[in-house]
């Protein structure tokens, strides 16, 4: 059964309707989960969930990238989503980090926003951040 975990930001509990995906990651292991989304990405979730042989975190952000992405936003995520690029921004003590960009969403490809917060009252780093990507 998929563990909840609890979603960081003003009213995010009550504002999950409004967002696309919802990913948790743990930045120090290497892991996530898909939180909310569509079923595609869950279903290639579990099934990084059993691939032991690389980090689960980066490798699904890959697929996701070349699968999902605009052709021309696909280098900018591979490296805004990044597990190097999200510790780094937040060792610079940023408290969210935020990017625009064109993915593919029910057949046609529309401008998303993202929103990589950290979890309120970790002013070093953090080890669990949330993303929040909505329409």
């Amino acid at each position: 059964m998929k563990q909840k975990r609890r979603l960081y930001g003003d009213n995010a509990e009550e504002n999950l309707e409004k967002y696309l995906k919802v990913i948790w990651v743990d930045l120090k292991n290497n892991d996530c989960d898909l939180q909310k989304g569509p079923g595609d990405e869950v279903k290639l979730m579990q099934m990084l969930r059993n691939d032991y042989n690389s980090s689960r975190y980066d490798k699904w952000v890959r697929l996701i990238t070349y699968e999902k992405i605009e052709k021309e936003y696909i280098e900018f995520c591979m490296q805004a989503f990044s597990s190097r690029n999200i510790k780094k921004e937040f060792r610079k003590g940023k408290k969210q980090i935020e990017c625009s960009y064109v993915c593919l969403i029910e057949g046609e490809y529309r401008k998303v926003c993202a929103r990589i917060r950290r979890k309120a009252g970790w002013y070093h780093f953090p080890d669990e951040v949330m993303i929040y990507i909505e329409a």
